[in-house]
């Protein structure tokens, strides 16, 4: 279909948006005419005012380099529509709920520094839902990384029975010399994901960099609880953040080093992220990890075989590059799918991944997310859009919600991972490259293994699930209240048994 864009910069983000852009709208004059530019408090509250067909998709791209601009932006379009909404209820005395339903706007900026700036612009507006994405570059590519290949890439081979009765360690290293606001979203984001029902798996998270300990400073005063004694971890996997290899050069033996020190020595139980310069030298330091990966299991007079290997990915904003370093030609070797003629590198974060039309608001994980947040609202799917719209505004008012509920919808492929299927397999198969997105007829395959196992599935998903949020908590900050602490609390005036001004939970 058409929407309407309005936009507050040009640059590579806009430009992945406009080449994405559905056939309707690919017309020179026809794009003309829907997507214009905005710079001025007087432009945006003229672009407000022409929205005169409520009905039809009105978005806002505030996607600049400059955060503080893009928040500035954003005030100038919710002040205006507050404006414009206070005079139609002044004018029919009525609720317009549905009123600014199809208008949204994208925003980039760092999540920890606006997002409760946003919410409480966004609780200024009363009785209606403006859908304001917030778009954390760091964030989003380590959340869709860990979506899309998962931690237990490489242990997928491995039985369930196995990893239920054998002590291993699964190996994740990140190797950072760029980005330290990324390398922070991909261990948080590990700690909690990489949660597994096998309470002798052992996820072994490394950093490796210049600017490694200043990593793990930025962790700990961030979320402190990350690096202390998980409650549930003698029922669950445990995991390990271990002290950071700090290097004068990423390209120096003292790196190779530090990477042989933190692999598996034997197994191929390692997961690598590589960002150390552009995507052109991310994918050439992807390529040197597999060359030594290789070089260790020869060395060890090991068989080498594709599940013999690690699981090697580098940030690549390119398009270009992200897309030829998947066929990527070993010299003098036909290209294919085994050990040695493939290198078998995994890009990710994707700048078209993230800013295409359809995907800008988050795809398919944004739906799965929205859909978790009305089922904790006891909504049904044959419910009016009326009350699904009532019940979201919750979840666009409250960057927590938000949150939480995209964590879930991250964490789909691990669930189904360890659901029971049987003492020798998982659902998702040990050829399963890329977790799909999950048709009608898989859900329905699905939904017969797990009720097949019902009773262990649903006793060990439960146990999951606590676990999994308890930890996700702890990597948003939180921490645990004794039960004196909440009595104290709440006896004090605090409502619930959450603390949010201190960060403290009860559960």
């Amino acid at each position: 279909g058409k929407a309407r864009i309005i936009l507050n910069a040009v640059n590579k983000y806009t430009a992945a948006f406009k080449e994405s852009l559905p056939k309707e709208m690919q017309d020179k004059e026809e794009r003309k005419k829907l997507i214009t530019f905005a710079a001025t408090q007087s432009q945006w509250e003229q672009e407000v005012n022409s929205i005169e067909d409520l009905d039809k998709d009105c978005r806002f791209l505030l996607l600049d380099d400059d955060s503080e601009k893009n928040f500035q932006d954003l005030i100038y379009i919710l002040n205006h529509i507050s404006c414009l909404q206070k005079e139609a209820g002044l004018a029919n005395g009525t609720k317009t709920l549905l009123r600014w339903y199809k208008t949204a706007i994208y925003i980039r900026a760092k999540e920890d520094e606006y997002s409760a700036l946003i919410d409480t612009a966004l609780k200024r507006l009363g009785d209606y839902t403006i859908r304001v994405y917030i778009i954390d570059d760091n964030k989003w590519a380590a959340q869709y990384l860990l979506y899309q290949y998962p931690l237990f890439r490489p242990i997928q081979h491995i039985t369930a029975r196995t990893l239920r009765n054998t002590a291993i360690t699964l190996s994740f290293t990140v190797i950072s010399n760029r980005n330290p606001e990324l390398a922070c979203w991909l261990v948080k984001e590990a700690f909690w994901l990489g949660c597994f029902n096998y309470d002798k798996l052992t996820l072994s998270i490394n950093i490796i960099g210049p600017d490694a300990r200043r990593i793990e400073q930025q962790l700990r005063f961030k979320c402190p609880g990350i690096y202390g004694k998980v409650p549930d971890s003698d029922s669950v996997s445990k995991v390990i953040i271990n002290k950071p290899y700090e290097v004068d050069s990423i390209n120096s033996s003292e790196t190779l080093h530090a990477i042989r020190e933190c692999q598996n020595k034997v197994t191929a139980y390692n997961y690598y992220v590589v960002d150390i310069g552009n995507s052109a030298e991310n994918l050439n330091f992807a390529i040197k990890l597999r060359e030594l990966s290789i070089r260790n299991l020869i060395d060890s007079d090991q068989k080498p075989q594709s599940s013999s290997l690690p699981t090697i990915t580098f940030y690549c904003p390119d398009l270009n590059i992200a897309h030829l370093s998947e066929h990527i030609v070993v010299q003098n070797v036909d290209s294919g799918d085994q050990w040695f003629n493939n290198y078998n590198v995994k890009p990710f974060g994707i700048v078209n991944d993230r800013y295409s039309f359809e995907k800008l608001d988050g795809g398919y994980l944004e739906k799965v997310a929205q859909s978790t947040h009305l089922q904790y609202c006891r909504i049904n799917a044959s419910d009016s859009r009326t009350q699904k719209l009532e019940k979201l505004k919750d979840y666009f008012s409250r960057s927590y919600n938000r949150d939480s509920s995209m964590a879930v919808a991250l964490s789909m492929p691990y669930r189904l991972f360890q659901t029971d299927a049987g003492d020798t397999g998982h659902i998702i198969s040990s050829d399963s490259r890329i977790i799909p997105n999950l048709a009608p007829d898989d859900v329905e395959e699905i939904a017969v293994l797990f009720t097949s196992n019902r009773l262990s599935n649903q006793q060990n998903l439960l146990m999951f699930e606590h676990s999994r949020w308890l930890r996700w908590a702890l990597s948003r900050g939180w921490e645990a209240a004794s039960s004196d602490h909440v009595l104290n609390y709440m006896k004090a005036g605090n409502p619930k048994h959450q603390l949010y001004i201190a960060k403290l939970h009860g559960c």
